[in-house]
Formats: C-alpha cells, structure tokens, sequence
C-alpha cells in the first residue's frame, strides 16, 4: 500500500495539482535578473555544501548501503518518481507565492502557511512516532526530522518566493536524490544528520537574505552591516566543533555515569570527560572505560595481569565489594577517565531515561559475579 502510494500515487496527485497551478497561474513577479541569478546559484551552493558535508562525515560515522534499488532501472524509476515529486511540488509552491507582493499583511501570512505546509510534507511519519516514549527520543526526532525540515522550508519558501521555482528545485534535486539513487550512502549518526540538514540551509538564508538586500537596495548600509552572515562564522564553528567533539572524532569525548559503583568518586549524574589511550599507559589506579558486549563500563583497574605476552587488567567499581567477574583484554579498553564534571550527566540520563534501568541491571551483573545478558 505504502509502495503503491510512493510510486503511483503521489507523483499522480503532485502532476495534477501542478498542472492545475500552471493553468492558473498569474502574471510572473518582476525581479531582477541579477537577483534570480545570485539566488540560483546560492541555493546550488547550499546543495552542494549538505551532500559533501553528509559525504565526508560518512568518513567518521561509516557509510551502508542503501535500501532502495540502485539497479539501472531502479535508478531510472528513481529518477521519475521522486524527482518528479520534487520538480512538481516546488512548482506548486513558487505558484502559492508568486502572486504575493511585498508589504501586503496576507503576504506574511501566506508564506508561514506554505513553510508550514511543505515543513510538513517533507516529515516521515513513521519515522516521527518512533521512539517518542522517552525525551531523548522526542529530542531526537524534533532534532533529526522537524527542525531540519521546518529551515528547508523556510530557505526554499523565501527562494521561491523572490525567485521562483528554479533554485528549489535544483536545491532538492542536489540535496536529496543521491540519497535515493546512489547504492552507498553515509549511515549518519543523527545528531551528524541534524546539525548539517540545518546549518547549511540556516546559512543560506542568511546568505541569500543579505545578497538580495545588497542587489536590491532595500536597506541601508548600516542594516546591512548588521546582517552580515559573517557575523554567524563563529557560531557555526562552534557548532561543528560540538558535533565533532559529541561524535568522539576528537581524541576526548563525554560519558554520563548511570550507576554509583564508582561513588563517592564519580556519583551517578556526573559526566566524565574519557581520552583516548593511543600510546598512553594503564597503570593500576587509572579509570578506563571499557567494552562489555553492547555497552560500557567505567571502573578503577586494580591490577596488570600478564598472560602469553598479553596484558589483561583487573578492574573493580570503587564503591563494590568485588572486582569485575572477567579480565579486561587491552583490546577492549577504550580510553582513560581524566576529567569529572559533576551534575552535567543528568541531563543526558533524563533523556535516556528508558535505558537508564538497563544499563544500571547490567552494572549489577558485573558487579555480583552475574550471568551476563
């Protein structure tokens, strides 16, 4: 049904309305040359900026192969289904905004409709309503499918509606077929996927924004000083950085502590910056976080113990009786504690508080000697 819908269906409904919008379209708006040209090539800019940025962080977080078919005539029918949604819906929008005229109270109006509107088309459903049952899944599908969603509306509507649906479409062709048509695509972790679908294009109107304001007049040279999308490198910086350094690119990355077997000197609701090993030395007193089937563990190692040329590593949770049931192989350490941050873990543990009570069971496990899950 769902296939039915995608293949025949949507691309039907989306050719009709555009047609309909085509036979009723109104005289076209008038705008300069040099306005529509400056807008075109920013939106292919914008464009090419997601998919190579989506492409090289595949670098970081791995690449996999995509679930559609990318046969010859899986890429053809690819083609004529979602590139013709795309062609036909942007169409449809630059029709709702190209009768608008500047200054006019429904102007306004009309344009947060149609952002709304197409905001709203470009979200998976299903997609949405999976893992809502815990904040941190809310946080993750407002962050991964609605804010990104809600800025390309924007960006696009505002393209559209200075100059029609040319940069759009080329934006989404650019941005978002290769995703459909290329047999290897980068397995983004979603906050990767969030902060680049929405950076980008909330550069790009700024960017946009301010070449029309420049080319057009519209403000005055103080105003558009201000507007300078110069002004926003810093925190665009700061933004990727925070990805990166979230992502564990950096040679450091943060860890929330879910249970008290480390107390009283790590607490449960600390954060703990961990580095990672490289040529660095375990010595008896480090605390490492190590590997233990699907999920973590942080503890002191209490003793080196060398076998066959090998050395394995006793650990044990300050605040436990016994050590760790099983040896540690270095293999399996990923980096040593160098930092405690008290408080700061809570947040992320609230927003995982549904796996909370796992990781804690698998603690006690480790900690008593028990069968492991």
């Amino acid at each position: 049904m769902k296939s039915g819908y995608t293949n025949f269906f949507l691309p039907l409904f989306c050719l009709l309305l555009a047609a309909w919008c085509y036979k009723h379209k109104g005289a076209p708006k008038r705008c300069k040359k040099s306005v529509k040209t400056s807008v075109l090539v920013w939106a292919c800019i914008a464009a090419i900026f997601v998919i190579a940025l989506r492409f090289t962080s595949g670098i970081i977080d791995g690449f996999a192969k995509n679930v559609y078919d990318t046969s010859f005539f899986g890429i053809i029918k690819g083609i004529f289904i979602y590139g013709s949604v795309i062609v036909f819906s942007e169409y449809i929008r630059a029709h709702l905004l190209q009768n608008l005229r500047p200054k006019k109270r429904e102007t306004k109006v009309i344009c947060v409709l149609t952002c709304a509107a197409f905001a709203l088309f470009e979200i998976d459903p299903a997609r949405f309503l999976r893992n809502l049952g815990t904040p941190m899944g809310i946080f993750e599908q407002i962050g991964n499918n609605v804010l990104p969603a809600v800025v390309v509306s924007i960006f696009l509507t505002y393209c559209s509606y200075i100059a029609g649906f040319k940069p759009t479409v080329i934006y989404m062709l650019i941005a978002k077929l290769p995703f459909y048509l290329l047999p290897i695509i980068p397995n983004n972790q979603w906050i990767t996927a969030a902060l680049l679908r929405t950076i980008v294009p909330f550069l790009a109107i700024l960017v946009v924004s301010y070449d029309v304001s420049y080319l057009t007049h519209s403000v005055s040279r103080r105003d558009l000083k201000k507007e300078n999308p110069m002004n926003w490198i810093p925190t665009f910086i700061f933004l990727i950085v925070f990805m990166l350094f979230v992502i564990g690119i950096f040679p450091i990355r943060p860890v929330s502590i879910a249970s008290g077997s480390m107390e009283p000197s790590i607490m449960t609701g600390d954060m703990v910056i961990i580095s990672s090993l490289e040529n660095d030395e375990i010595k008896v007193g480090d605390v490492v976080e190590y590997k233990r089937d699907n999920y973590s563990v942080i503890h002191r190692v209490i003793e080196i113990v060398p076998e066959q040329g090998y050395n394995y590593y006793k650990t044990q949770g300050d605040n436990n009786n016994t050590p760790d049931r099983d040896l540690v192989p270095h293999e399996a350490i990923v980096g040593k504690v160098k930092m405690r941050i008290p408080y700061l873990g809570w947040i992320t543990l609230w927003m995982n508080s549904a796996s909370v009570e796992d990781t804690a069971q698998n603690e006690v496990d480790i900690e008593t000697g028990g069968t492991y899950d």
